[in-house]
Formats: structure tokens, C-alpha cells, sequence
């Protein structure tokens, strides 16, 4: 189990609540450790908390937001392998990618947003093209929109989240972040960071609820902005619940991107890039590959290639550093992409290779898997898996 402390962090206290949460591990189905759900009442504590913290945070210098951002550098660096850890604990991704792609990823937005905020926020000269106006001086002035709500989602818990904060402090607001529930205990690790590392008590907050009070939270007149990483139809909720004060909202949803395979192409290099982008991060990114359109010159040599590169890849322990693949983050996400799967062969698609647990008896293993013979009919041309 972690050592993750499992309340919330509301200003400058860690709080118990009455009701405590499991969170699974995704490859064994153990408890990684148990988090504390929040109640309307203290997610209007935290967004409290944020709302009286930001008179001071925005008038901090840039110069002490740097030195603020560069502490918290140094600490996620000493906790990196601990960090790492959680992530493919919690959310079952291998940990040299946990540690390659989201530790060191949020290492460099650190880094970047240091660098950049002294100068990002000063005001700059603006131009006119009218006229009217070629007598005037004006000049773009950068303010920040009071509290932001963060809701972020569980395919990069640790990554997206310390990103979207980062933009927030360094712009002069202050943040509640409320994380997915499948992996809530990174988010109270992103959370323990920022406290640890000095930050004033109030600026980040992080709190675990159901559905129904995070959308008491958004329609909260405190928070100015609200940003949302996730699914298509839930982003749409989102924005309709922003609509009723005009909210600002930054929407980031899912994708069903596609590769073209044309008939002069590195067919090696090509294969290589499809079997990456397809299943890095067990295929669980909005900027996945999902489907292939191959020039049919070229299409069985790039099949062969691509079928026999996919069957290499090791599926496991997620704990394991020979382990190319882990299992999908929750049972949930495992059917919806079984249910794609079955749809199209049930239309007539040709399983390659994959389609099933690979042996896996427990957690939620689903094999890499090739489709072909597929249409734009089937759920798994057109739908995000």
C-alpha cells in the first residue's frame, strides 16, 4: 500500500471526512490505500479556501512564484521514484513510463513555467490596424480569474493536472483541483507537493468527490474558470453547466485520430510509430493512433510488420521493468474497448492478433490488439477506445 495520506487538503489542514474510498490496483486488484470524499460542505470549504488565498497569491512577485516552482522542482525530484511508483500502482502504466512520461514531463513543465514567469505576464504592446485608432497607445494587461476549478482525468493523473495547475499559479489565481476517483490518491500526491514545497496555504487545494457535488462545484459562483480533461459527452456537461453563470471553461476531450500510410513510406519506421503511438500508455490517450489508413500498394507489408511488432510487446506487472504494457486503468475502460472489439468482429472484422486477457486471470489485462477488415459502421472506427 501507498503512503499517500488519503484526506483532503483544504488551505493549510489536512481534513478526515466520515467516508473513505478504496482505490484499486488495476493489475492485482489490491488496495493501493483508502481517500477521504468530500461532502458539498467541504468542497465549499476548499473553494473558500482558494477564494481567500488569492488576494495575496496574485500580488506575489514572479520572481517568488519562480523560487516557488523551482522548490517544488527539487522536492518531485526527490520523490520521483515514489511518484512513479503510485502512478503505476494506481493507474497500472509501467513504471519506466509513469517515471519517462509523467514524472518527468511535470519535471519540465516545472522547469518551463519557472523560466517563463517573470516575463509572460508583463504587458505587452498591441498594434492597431484601424484607422480610428493609429493615434491611440493601447497594450494587452494580463489579470487572473480568481479560483479555478481543475477536474482531471485518470489517463495522465499526475502529468495533466500538475500542467493546467501550473498555468493557473503562474498566471495569479489560485486552484482546487478535484481528480478522478480512479486515481485519486496521485492527485492528493500532486496536492502534498505544492504544500510541502511552500506554497501559501490555499492556493492549491485538493478534494475526492462523487459526480453530483463535483457539479455542485462547477456551478459555484466562486470559481471564474473552470478546466476539464476527459470524454467527449461528459465535456458537454461541463459546458452546460458552465453556461448558466458564463463560466470560462478550458475544454481538452478525447480523439479518434488517425494515421495515413502512403505508398513511398519507411514501412519499418511506419509500423514502429503505429505500435507506439497506438498502445504507449496501454493505448489510453486522446492522441492515440486508433485506426490505420495504409495505401493498399503497401498495406500486407505494413500489416506484417505492424501484427509481429504488437505480438512482441510484453504485457504484465506494471511494478516490472521488462514489461512493455500494463493493464487499462479500471474495469470500466476494459469493457468499453472489449465492447468495440466484439462489435466489429460481430460486423465482419478480422482479429489479428489480441482481443483477449492474454492469460491474465486477474486485474483489467487486455491483450494489444490488431483490427482488420473494419468500416466506419463499427464503434471502433468512430468512437474513442
Amino acid at each position: 500500500m501507498t503512503d499517500i495520506d488519503g484526506r483532503l487538503i483544504i488551505g493549510s489542514s489536512r481534513v478526515e471526512t466520515d467516508s473513505r474510498k478504496d482505490s484499486l490496483n488495476p493489475a492485482t486488484l489490491e488496495t493501493v490505500g483508502r481517500y477521504c470524499l468530500a461532502s458539498g460542505e467541504l468542497n465549499r470549504r476548499a473553494a473558500e479556501a482558494a477564494r481567500n488565498a488569492f488576494p495575496a497569491w496574485k500580488t506575489v512577485p514572479s520572481n517568488e512564484k519562480k523560487r516557488l516552482l523551482l522548490a517544488a522542482k527539487s522536492l518531485l525530484l526527490e520523490r520521483k521514484d515514489r511518484i512513479a511508483a503510485l502512478i503505476a500502482e494506481e493507474k497500472g502504466s509501467p513504471l519506466t513510463e509513469s517515471l519517462a512520461v509523467e514524472v518527468l514531463g511535470a519535471l519540465e513543465a516545472l522547469d518551463y513555467y519557472a523560466r517563463v514567469a517573470p516575463r509572460s505576464l508583463r504587458p505587452k504592446k498591441s498594434g492597431h490596424h484601424v484607422a480610428l485608432f493609429s493615434h491611440k497607445k493601447s497594450a494587452f494587461h494580463f489579470s487572473p480569474l480568481v479560483p479555478t476549478l481543475i477536474i482531471s482525468p485518470w489517463n495522465f493523473p499526475f502529468l495533466i493536472p500538475i500542467c493546467d495547475i501550473l498555468g493557473a499559479l503562474t498566471g495569479g489565481n489560485t486552484v482546487v483541483l478535484r481528480p478522478s476517483s480512479t486515481t485519486a490518491l496521485i492527485g492528493l500526491a500532486i496536492g502534498e507537493l505544492f504544500l510541502d514545497a511552500g506554497f501559501p496555504p490555499g492556493v492549491v487545494n485538493v478534494v475526492n468527490c462523487p459526480i453530483p457535488e463535483a457539479e455542485d462545484m462547477i456551478t459555484d459562483r466562486i470559481f471564474q474558470t473552470v478546466m476539464f480533461t476527459g470524454s467527449v459527452p461528459v465535456g458537454k456537461r461541463i459546458m452546460e453547466l458552465c453556461s448558466r453563470n458564463l463560466t470560462n471553461l478550458t475544454l481538452e476531450l478525447g480523439g479518434k485520430d488517425p494515421m495515413i500510410v502512403c505508398e513511398d513510406a519507411d514501412l519499418d519506421r511506419a509500423a514502429q510509430g503505429a505500435v507506439w503511438g497506438a498502445f504507449t500508455n496501454c493505448g489510453q490517450s486522446c492522441a492515440s493512433v486508433e485506426r490505420v489508413y495504409v495505401h493498399e500498394a503497401v498495406y500486407e507489408a505494413f500489416l506484417r510488420k505492424v501484427v509481429d511488432i504488437t505480438r512482441s510487446l510484453r504485457v504484465g506487472d506494471p511494478q516490472s521493468d521488462t514489461v512493455d504494457i500494463g493493464p487499462m486503468a479500471s474495469d470500466g475502460q476494459r469493457k468499453l474497448v472489449l465492447d468495440h472489439i466484439r462489435e466489429a468482429e460481430k460486423k465482419g472484422a478480422v482479429i489479428e492478433c489480441g482481443g483477449g486477457d492474454g492469460g491474465h486471470s486477474t486485474g483489467y489485462y487486455l491483450m494489444p490488439t490488431v483490427l482488420t477488415g473494419v468500416d466506419h459502421s463499427m464503434k471502433v472506427m468512430t468512437e474513442e477506445t
